[in-house]
């Protein structure tokens, strides 16, 4: 169950990493004052959109102030990243993405227009997801082993 204090320190370290100083935040009492801005780098309808919409459901609830979502998907989350990057650090706009995205990005693009080491701060961790590779139930292949040996073999259609 999420608790109000665990959003509130959420939304507290977003704000921080994006930019607003900690004297700051304490002294703007009346923080959140208008609606903040929670982009997602995936497509709606996604597990990383639900978990996302879910959080802004209860920061919404705890802080009194709507949130706005924006699904902006495509460019390996980069899409998003950018608008981020660019907004202004005021704590109203928070990116919802994979650390995997955030990590690969700088290898995988040319140029980007932002520095994902540079430009943002990680605020927090929302979600540790596993993923597990199956097979069919009739599948030769019991572990790893094989499937790898199955995928190297060039003959398999």
């Amino acid at each position: 169950m999420i608790r109000r204090r665990d959003v509130l320190r959420g939304a507290g370290a977003a704000a921080i990493g994006l930019g607003v100083s900690p004297g700051a935040l304490m002294a703007q009492q009346d923080y959140p004052s208008r609606p903040m801005r929670a982009l997602i780098g995936f497509p709606a309808g996604s597990g990383a959109d639900i978990l996302g919409r879910y959080f802004t459901i209860k920061l919404a609830e705890v802080s009194g102030q709507s949130v706005i979502v924006e699904n902006k998907p495509g460019a390996n989350s980069n899409i998003a990243a950018g608008l981020v990057a660019n907004a202004k650090p005021d704590g109203y706009t928070m990116l919802f993405i994979a650390n995997s995205n955030m990590a690969g990005s700088r290898f995988l693009f040319k140029d980007l227009p932002f520095d994902t080491v540079r430009d943002f701060v990680p605020a927090c961790s929302f979600a540790q997801i596993a993923f597990v590779v199956v097979v069919g139930a009739n599948s030769p292949i019991k572990d790893f082993a094989a499937l790898n040996a199955y995928l190297k073999d060039s003959t398999t259609p």
